[in-house]
């Protein structure tokens, strides 16, 4: 069945293995900033956290795609004045775990994206 192919091309490691490529997801976000630039509203993007080496052995190349759409998140960021861009979490810089799995973060991970979010947010209201 096409579920089971999808399913299957989704678990293999690949690093063609995106299901938005970056072109289109360089579209969406710009149809996205510009809507909010038309009704003068500032965006806030979460970049893209860095995998942990747990997560890098099972898909090693993993970190290409990340750096591909953190590039584009970020030269977005350049490019308008209203988008605003988080620091993606990064493991290497905390002394404790920051995900579940290699990835995904815990409760520590998502208090840190919170707290970069949290300031982002009172600088746009100052």
């Amino acid at each position: 069945s096409n579920y089971i192919k999808l399913i299957k091309k989704i678990r293999s490691r690949n690093i063609t293995n995106t299901i938005v490529s970056a072109s289109k997801f360089c579209e969406n976000l710009e149809n996205y900033i510009a809507r909010a630039l038309k009704i003068n509203t500032q965006v806030v993007i979460v970049s893209i956290s860095l995998p942990d080496q747990t997560f890098l052995q099972k898909n090693p190349k993993i970190m290409c795609n990340v750096n591909k759409y953190n590039l584009i998140i970020r030269q977005l960021g350049e490019k308008y004045n209203h988008v605003n861009i988080t620091i993606p979490l990064n493991p290497k810089d905390y002394k404790f775990p920051v995900y579940e799995d290699g990835y995904h973060p815990n409760t520590n991970g998502h208090r840190i994206i919170f707290e970069s979010l949290k300031e982002i947010l009172q600088n746009i209201n100052e």
